[in-house]
């Protein structure tokens, strides 16, 4: 059973957030995100009061470096918390970006929604 919470839309940033049960949240993100947007995505994510965060990032068309230390940022306050975050972001261009920034090693990426899902109910 999943409970989706109002979808945020700033402009060029949509998210739509799906909270899956008690443990797991599922944030979608489309658009860019930028300096410009990364701000309200931010905020929109630290109001969920999240542990386990899955980020589905596959409709992202841009990601500058301000989306790049947004993640970084959403990771190590989870595991502060004993939490975690995947990301999903298939063969686009976040995945692209990830690789080139070598936070493909830093951070738990999927290709899909459900094999992140998986991921962090059995990781």
């Amino acid at each position: 059973m999943t409970q989706a919470d109002s979808p945020l839309d700033s402009g060029a940033l949509k998210v739509a957030v799906e909270r899956q049960d008690e443990r797991v949240t599922v944030v979608t993100v489309a658009g860019e995100v930028d300096a410009a947007s990364v701000q309200s995505l931010r905020d929109r994510i630290d109001t969920l009061n999240a542990v386990y965060l899955v980020l589905d990032l596959t409709q992202v068309r841009f990601m500058d470096s301000s989306g790049l230390a947004a993640l970084v940022a959403v990771r190590r306050r989870l595991q502060s918390l004993g939490g975690s975050v995947a990301v999903v972001c298939g063969e686009g261009v976040v995945l692209r970006v990830l690789k080139l920034t070598g936070l493909d090693k830093v951070l738990a990426v999927f290709p899909t929604r459900e094999e992140a899902l998986a991921g962090e109910l059995t990781g």
